[in-house]
């Protein structure tokens, strides 16, 4: 892989995000990073023409090398990002969602990270949120934390093994895809699965491209993750797909490395946390994926080692 300015292929796919895409490619347009091919996807957005006005305006933009409308929507993005990742011509890819927007510096940044270790398949950075409105502020604890962890943590190198065992295993660690470029060598290798998921695909993408190198996390806050009322991951919380997708994939992690029985029993842990904390759409989803943990029960001992656990993923992204 070529370590001297790399070609990176972006891939933009878009469905009904008309008020934010212009602001989307901009940012990838504007960084300082230059080698670059973008793809643009429209999911046969039903706006009223509003997302293929503004990606028309970049049709002759020397970077666009595809711009591509869907006839009939594919219910999936992550069949989207399948279809743009078989347009790439570039050795490294970045999928930058069309509501996010990111620093002008974050691309350059990931490649210096990503050619740091010879074995990384995966760069990825820190991030903020962001609403309809643009970036949301944060309490006074969060900003220290914020401001701490870009600071004096820098960069994290974290092995195959590492980065599943300790971190996927408790959930997808990438939960943003605007903040990550990775190998597109890496992604040849993977089988295509996470196709077949509705909201976590990512979760096993990321984790299925792990398998063959290592990752490697930028501790500045480069990207900007919107959050609104249309984002998927809330809906499948609450209809119970994402937390039976997360079984599936946390028991490939399980079967796939020598994962400890206490270790094993914290991440169960974690879900049940969650669940705890989601507003299902009724009793009976509810139910159902409860049963899916076996119950709703937590052991104090369990109870008290998630909460000092998370206390050091909080506020050092630290994961024993």
């Amino acid at each position: 892989m070529t370590k001297t300015n790399p070609l990176v292929s972006v891939i933009i796919p878009n469905y009904c995000h008309s008020r934010f895409l212009d602001l989307r490619i901009q940012t990838v347009l504007n960084q300082t990073y230059k080698n670059l091919e973008i793809i643009i996807l429209d999911d046969c957005s039903p706006d009223n023409g509003a997302s293929r006005l503004i990606i028309e305006k970049y049709r002759n933009n020397p970077l666009v090398s595809h711009i591509i409308y869907n006839e009939v929507n594919s219910g999936n993005t992550f069949l989207q990002w399948k279809k743009g990742i078989e347009l790439c011509k570039g050795e490294i890819i970045w999928i930058a969602e069309s509501d996010d927007f990111c620093e002008c510096n974050m691309l350059e940044e990931l490649i210096k990270a990503f050619f740091k270790y010879k074995d990384n398949v995966i760069a990825f950075t820190s991030y903020r949120l962001a609403d309809e409105n643009g970036p949301i502020k944060y309490k006074l604890f969060n900003d220290m934390m914020i401001k701490f962890q870009s600071l004096f943590i820098g960069t994290r190198y974290f092995s195959s093994r590492e980065f599943n065992v300790k971190r996927q295993l408790l959930g997808n660690n990438i939960a943003n895809a605007s903040t990550a470029i990775f190998s597109r060598e890496a992604y040849s290798k993977i089988e295509k699965n996470f196709v077949n998921y509705r909201s976590a695909g990512d979760y096993l993408f990321w984790t299925e491209l792990s398998k063959y190198g290592s990752v490697v996390k930028i501790y500045k806050y480069l990207s900007y993750f919107r959050r609104h009322s249309d984002v998927v991951t809330s809906k499948s919380d609450a209809n119970g797909m994402n937390f039976a997708a997360n079984k599936e994939i946390m028991l490939e992690i399980k079967d796939r490395y020598k994962i400890s029985s206490i270790r094993w029993k914290l991440a169960i842990t974690h879900q049940k946390f969650r669940i705890s904390k989601t507003s299902f759409y009724n009793k009976e989803i509810s139910l159902q994926t409860i049963s899916l943990w076996g119950d709703n029960k937590i052991a104090i001992f369990y109870k008290m080692l998630h909460k000092i656990y998370f206390y050091f993923v909080r506020v050092l992204d630290y994961y024993i």
